[in-house]
């Protein structure tokens, strides 16, 4: 895959968070976990009262994928809602620069 393609990949991938985001949902939205050394992107693909579905998100470069979460993994909600609170939060702090 060249370099194009993940750029591509991770356009389409921003806009259909800030679209989830925008509507307030959670399901469209991605997060982030750290692994190895670089990252595992992961779309909701399901809200559940505690729980949030996780979908692995490739064609982003390395693919990474979370051991004990594999392609797909039901995941702590307010882990995630507070994740991706931060990566928002982020977003508006440097966007004002």
């Amino acid at each position: 895959m060249k370099f194009e393609e993940w750029d591509k990949n991770y356009d389409k991938m921003v806009a259909k968070d800030k679209k989830a985001r925008k509507k307030g949902k959670l399901v469209g939205r991605y997060m982030r976990e750290p692994i190895a050394d670089g990252y595992a992107y992961y779309e909701i693909i399901k809200e559940n009262k505690k729980t949030l579905r996780l979908k692995v998100i490739v064609g982003l470069g390395d693919d990474w994928r979370v051991p004990y979460w594999g392609d797909e993994a039901n995941v702590d909600k307010n882990y995630v809602v507070d994740l991706i609170a931060f990566e928002d939060r982020l977003e508006k702090l440097f966007s004002k620069h």
